[in-house]
């Protein structure tokens, strides 16, 4: 890693992986002035955010470490690791009922990440012309990332099916939300003449 950072001055995946590996040949310092060094140069990489904060947690700074997590969820609100850490470090500090939410939401998340993978790895395949599976995944990736991922699903299950009335339904939020609001009229026009 030392060898690629020479190569890759600055990358912050890199660097993460350094410190990490620093940290545990127990050069904690090192490994923290690393991260730090790179945080200034990349203040919005999550990787590093999270990675910072799991070292203030490891270093019993549960204040510190919140600081760090919540930037982290603040990059990558959808990282169970980050959202779950930022929990503990409430959980530490004493803020109970804060710490909870946290890890209520936590649990969401990967609840979620979970449901995604059963309907990738087994569901879609076993049932790939299920319109109400793309629609779930529509729904569930409208939750976890960009609009246009979801839409492309849910346009994929009225491929399937036109008459799909939840798939106009959440199509036409999405086009409200986007100003779209002929398309949006459109899709719940669609909706409610389907039965």
């Amino acid at each position: 890693l030392e060898e690629s950072l020479k190569n890759k001055a600055g990358d912050p995946e890199v660097t993460v992986r350094l410190a990490r590996c620093y940290n545990m040949l127990g050069r904690g310092a090192e490994a923290r002035t690393v991260l730090d060094n790179s945080l200034r140069q990349n203040p919005d990489h999550m990787l590093s955010l999270r990675t910072r904060g799991q070292f203030a947690l490891a270093d019993q700074k549960p204040a510190d470490a919140e600081g760090w997590l919540r930037d982290a969820v603040r990059v990558s609100p959808n990282d169970y690791q980050a959202q779950w850490l930022l929990s503990q470090s409430l959980q530490q500090q004493g803020k109970d009922a804060e710490a909870r939410d946290q890890f209520r939401l936590a649990e969401q998340i990967k609840d979620r990440v979970e449901r995604l993978g059963e309907l990738r790895s087994r569901k879609l395949s076993e049932q790939p012309l299920d319109p109400a599976l793309h629609y779930e995944m529509a729904k569930l990736l409208l939750d976890s990332t960009t609009p246009q991922v979801a839409e492309n699903w849910l346009k994929s299950a009225l491929n399937l099916d036109p008459a799909y009335r939840p798939a106009h339904l959440l199509l036409a939020t999405i086009y409200e939300k986007r100003g779209e609001t002929e398309l949006a009229a459109e899709h719940r026009r669609r909706a409610g003449s389907e039965k």
